[in-house]
């Protein structure tokens, strides 16, 4: 104390906290707090606080069991409202934690995105009542050239596949199927002729001879990429994140939740990331 104003550290220690049957009160806190608990409580059942504690004593409604518990309260907000942040000490990170960022039509684990999936799994770790929720997503404006591409070269495939099986051999997945130089021009000029897309026309009106560069270009831009398309790959997304956390780690498969992932261009937040790569988004319960 120093001319009657105290300046106060506390450190709790709470040791196997248990919650009991909710009761009706009227002076309880509208708090979350099993998720809280979840967040503080280590590997060990053990919680430790710091609670700093400060007032005037010749302040008539100054009362430091009121302080701590106001302080307490901004304590379990704070870490309820930005768990990644104040958790990111345990696996060296912060609020970057929560989510992964993938380049335009991929779903694989970058060596990023790997090194940040570790320190979420580290975290899950040390807070062994946490769960996760996985949420993949899909940007229409940051995908969708690269899914159109995916699409057009399934279709070609797909075409490859149904000439096999017309010459009497078995059917395979589309992802083992591999194009060399010769079928793949052929199946997109084939493709191209069957599309009914109108040839560009030169200065003097004729038809522009089109490349077979051109033709691929001129698909791919009429390649239409349908919500199942972002929801594939927005899935794919979460699910190659989650089997990451699975052989990687000591998570067990019921702690990993993966929920409908998002990708509609119309959504608000679709709109405000519109410059924004398609991610998977983390959250803690």
């Amino acid at each position: 104390m120093e001319d009657r104003r105290l300046e106060g550290k506390n450190n709790i220690y709470i040791d196997q906290l248990t919650l009991g049957s909710a009761v009706k009160s009227p002076q309880a806190v509208n708090l979350p707090i099993k998720l809280a608990i979840a967040l503080l409580k280590d590997r060990n059942g053990n919680i430790q606080l710091d609670l700093p504690v400060s007032g005037n004593l010749d302040d008539p409604k100054f009362r430091i069991g009121k302080v701590i518990l106001t302080v307490l309260k901004n304590l379990i907000v704070k870490i309820v409202t930005s768990p990644f942040a104040a958790l990111g000490a345990l696996a060296g990170g912060g609020e970057e934690l929560s989510y992964l960022d993938f380049a335009p039509g991929v779903s694989d684990i970058s060596p990023q995105n790997a090194e940040k999936i570790v320190k979420v799994a580290k975290i899950l770790y040390e807070r062994p009542g946490l769960k996760l929720d996985i949420r993949g997503t899909a940007v229409p404006q940051a995908d969708g050239d690269a899914l159109r591409a995916v699409v057009l070269e399934n279709r070609l495939k797909a075409e490859k596949l149904r000439e096999m099986m017309k010459s009497g051999k078995s059917a395979i997945p589309l992802e083992d199927i591999q194009l060399d130089a010769d079928e793949r021009a052929k199946l997109i000029e084939a493709a191209f002729a069957d599309s009914g897309i109108a040839v560009p026309l030169d200065n003097n009106g004729k038809p522009v001879e089109l490349s077979l560069a051109d033709m691929e270009k001129l698909l791919r831009i009429n390649t239409e990429v349908t919500p199942d398309d972002y929801r594939a790959l927005a899935n794919a997304r979460a699910f190659n994140t989650k089997n990451y956390l699975l052989e990687n780690s000591q998570v067990a498969r019921e702690r990993l939740f993966i929920v409908e992932p998002r990708f509609d261009a119309g959504d608000a937040k679709a709109k405000k990331d519109r410059a924004r790569n398609g991610q998977v988004i983390f959250s803690l319960k």
